[in-house]
């Protein structure tokens, strides 16, 4: 039994490029589920814009089927033909990987 691997994306979109950005990001998970790489779990995406510039930025709550779908998803053409033009959108982008957090009893 594969064990799902989430990733928080975190895409800082190039002003004027946000309607550009938003259609590629439209195809981006589907691409990945016809691909077999991200768990059966929700897909959610979030825009939002920097508290002191004004900035858009989205955040893609991404589920990996897996640890190994990242870099499997790399050498395939279909990935790299929404990543590549994804990431000339934006003026940075990160990946943290992320799990939930039980607050309950930390105080």
């Amino acid at each position: 039994m594969t064990t799902p691997s989430l990733t928080m994306c975190v895409y800082h979109v190039k002003p004027g490029k946000e309607r550009e950005f938003e259609k590629l990001l439209a195809i981006h998970h589907p691409t990945m589920v016809k691909l077999g790489l991200v768990a059966k779990q929700p897909h959610q995406v979030w825009r939002g814009s920097e508290h002191k510039s004004g900035k858009t930025v989205y955040f893609e709550l991404h589920p990996w089927k897996d640890a190994s779908c990242p870099g499997r998803a790399h050498a395939m053409p279909e990935v790299m033909a929404v990543w590549e033009p994804m990431g000339a959108l934006c003026e940075s982008m990160g990946f943290p990987s992320i799990e939930p957090l039980d607050l309950k009893g930390s105080a």
